[in-house]
């Protein structure tokens, strides 16, 4: 039986999204896609093979993208958003993974929507409602990727 790497070997349906997809959210960023890749790509640059990118938003208009690795250090940047309605939210994902949805999305703005630190991102695109991107969290270790205040 040949494997095409998407799917478990006889796993013969793809999961309902209706089940990943947080019903609530409690935070919904729209942002510019383009600025959100390019900030992304420069974040992730520095990530090392884990890609793992910390994502901290506050009241306001702006968020924060951040990388560390032992290596070389920290890197963060803030990116103006066009819209936030917010619950403060710190939450960590696969940079790559993120870069991927964003290449694909060639949109002029994406939203962001979030029910948790540990729930899955719902990416939609805003001139298509009917594209949903699904991307999981990745859980750091250590409380300082997760605490909202970034503290």
């Amino acid at each position: 039986m040949k494997h095409s790497g998407c799917w478990p070997v006889g796993f013969s349906r793809i999961p309902s999204f209706d089940r990943l997809a947080p019903s609530a959210c409690s935070t919904v960023i729209t942002v510019n896609s383009g600025s959100l890749l390019r900030t992304l790509q420069r974040v992730t640059l520095l990530a090392g093979e884990s890609s793992l990118v910390r994502l901290r938003v506050t009241a306001g208009t702006r968020l924060e993208l951040r990388s560390q690795t032992a290596e070389i250090g920290d890197v963060a940047e803030e990116l103006p958003v066009d819209k936030i309605e917010v619950q403060g939210l710190s939450i960590c994902f696969n940079g790559s993974c993120m870069r991927d949805i964003l290449q694909a999305a060639a949109d002029a703005a994406v939203q962001l929507s979030f029910a948790g630190p540990l729930k899955p991102i719902i990416i939609r695109l805003t001139d298509n409602r009917d594209a949903l991107y699904i991307l999981t969290p990745i859980r750091a270790h250590g409380q300082r990727y997760l605490n909202p205040t970034g503290s």
